[in-house]
């Protein structure tokens, strides 16, 4: 496992560089053929010896990669994976996406929402079926359909009219309740900050019917395990496996994992220096989490890790 770690993290080095050339068509060739297949099977090849032995309180140590990415995704925000589970990814002042291979390290595609991309302070995305959400810290919301390289897709603006409740940085679909999940980064409302919970609004899609419902999770079922006086989503996704939620709060440097229902099942810090700024997060259904980290004056990456099995 060690020696599959290091190959894993030389990799990274070079993960930006090989995978621009090869998804522009570049740079191409068996050498860099054979260089993404290598990529491909060693991570699976880590994967498997880590499942069924992660524990929280040493997965976070043993990461199966960590990919480096170009300038071009230096402001990553939020993840999303498709219904077929390929990775989208945005930056946080332009309406730009862009599709990551985690398992190989390599930029596949980015496509915009408009011919010139919509500005806007862009924190989260979300995919429903082929409908694609990016939401702002405001609460407005960003519909489009996922394009190919290069293309400029048109888009339909909604405002959910909560920006007034809440900053928000954190979105997913939740398909039991059929309803957007969005949770508070910071709350505006005095009565919600007043009562120190994490805020989830539930939201129905543009056009559907149905109610938004709020809910509330005591800050302690965080702040306890983590020893933090706060804990402020940056990022949320459904974990496949089980129906819980993950969240990454990126103030903190942090991961918590939590029910439908609001029951937080743990809470464990990230290593700070290799996640400075932690914004996205995502759980294929091959139990990997995958972490998006801003430049923070560094350089972006991604790092995937394999989803705990015990608390």
């Amino acid at each position: 496992m060690r020696a599959v770690r290091r190959s894993l993290r030389a990799a990274a080095a070079v993960a930006a560089t090989i995978g621009i050339g090869l998804a522009c068509g570049v740079r191409s060739g068996r050498g860099v053929e054979h260089e993404m297949a290598v990529r491909q099977s060693r991570l699976a090849a880590a994967l498997h010896q880590s499942r069924g032995q992660a524990e929280v309180a040493t997965f976070l140590d043993r990461p199966l990669a960590r990919w480096l990415l170009p300038g071009a995704l230096a402001e990553i925000s939020g993840l999303a994976l498709t219904s077929d589970g390929r990775l989208l990814a945005h930056g946080d002042e332009r309406a730009v996406v862009s599709e990551i291979d985690p398992r190989r390290g390599v930029l596949v595609k980015s496509f915009t929402l408009g011919e010139r991309p919509v500005k806007g302070d862009f924190e989260s995305i979300a995919m429903v079926g082929e409908r694609l959400f990016l939401l702002t810290s405001k609460g407005k919301l960003y519909e489009s359909r996922e394009g190919g390289n290069g293309a400029s897709m048109p888009y339909t603006e909604t405002d959910t009219h909560l920006g007034k409740d809440c900053e928000f940085e954190a979105m997913t679909w939740d398909p039991d309740a059929k309803r957007l999940l969005l949770a508070c980064k910071h709350v505006h409302r005095k009565r919600l900050k007043r009562d120190g919970a994490v805020v989830l609004f539930r939201i129905p899609l543009p056009g559907a019917p149905g109610d938004t419902t709020v809910s509330e999770i005591p800050l302690t079922g965080f702040t306890g395990p983590l020893g933090t006086r706060g804990f402020h989503p940056s990022d949320i996704a459904r974990v496949p496996m089980n129906g819980h939620f993950l969240l990454v709060a990126g103030i903190e440097r942090a991961l918590a994992e939590i029910t439908p229902d609001g029951r937080v099942v743990w809470a464990h810090a990230l290593v700070a220096a290799r996640h400075p700024q932690p914004e996205g997060i995502a759980v294929t259904r091959d139990s990997t989490i995958i972490v998006s980290d801003e430049a923070h004056g560094g350089t972006a990456a991604v790092t995937v890790y394999a989803y705990p099995t015990a608390p």
